[in-house]
């Protein structure tokens, strides 16, 4: 990003910014923003995904151009990959990029799955973060759609998004 953008953000978000709390229909004295952005500000998504799209781009540097191997979305993200090999080099990957950059994983909310039919039947296996291990998990909700070891069931998602049109339906007078 440009330094002349930088600043235009910088003065939009900082600039003679001032807060105040409300409790119980009370605001307390009103006292200056020295930093951060407002919490649910419009521009949060837009800067996280400027930030996090270097890590993306890293990611999906030498893949086919058929399907990428990580997907994200706002603070969301999966790692589509045959192997456990494969799936640690790009946790590795992604850890030194988070360190380099001053953030860090929720581990206790990750979790993998592995496509390749051969390698999924014999499991555990053993992924890790910060000597952490990640869970093994069946299957993925990423956007709506749900991802399996055997890749998506389409089946399966299009009684999802049924469900939910009744639902939806049902909800409306």
């Amino acid at each position: 990003m440009s330094l002349l953008g930088l600043r235009l953000i910088h003065q939009l978000m900082y600039w003679d910014m001032f807060f105040s709390l409300i409790v119980n229909s009370f605001a307390s004295p009103q006292k200056a923003r020295t930093c951060e952005h407002p919490q649910g500000s419009q521009l949060s998504p837009t800067l996280f995904n400027c930030f996090i799209n270097n890590l993306f781009e890293i990611l999906n540097c030498n893949i086919l151009p058929t399907f990428l191997s990580a997907l994200f979305i706002a603070d969301s993200g999966i790692l589509v990959v045959p192997t456990v090999n494969k799936a640690q080099s790009l946790v590795n990957t992604a850890s030194h990029w988070a360190d380099s950059h001053g953030i860090s994983f929720n581990i206790p909310i990750c979790g993998y799955i592995i496509t390749n039919p051969a390698v999924s039947t014999h499991p555990p296996y053993t992924l890790t973060l910060y000597n952490q291990f990640i869970a093994l998990v069946i299957s993925y909700r990423y956007l709506g759609v749900l991802f399996e070891s055997t890749g998506i069931d389409f089946h399966k998602q299009e009684n999802l998004l049924c469900q939910h049109v009744d639902r939806s339906l049902a909800a409306m007078p």
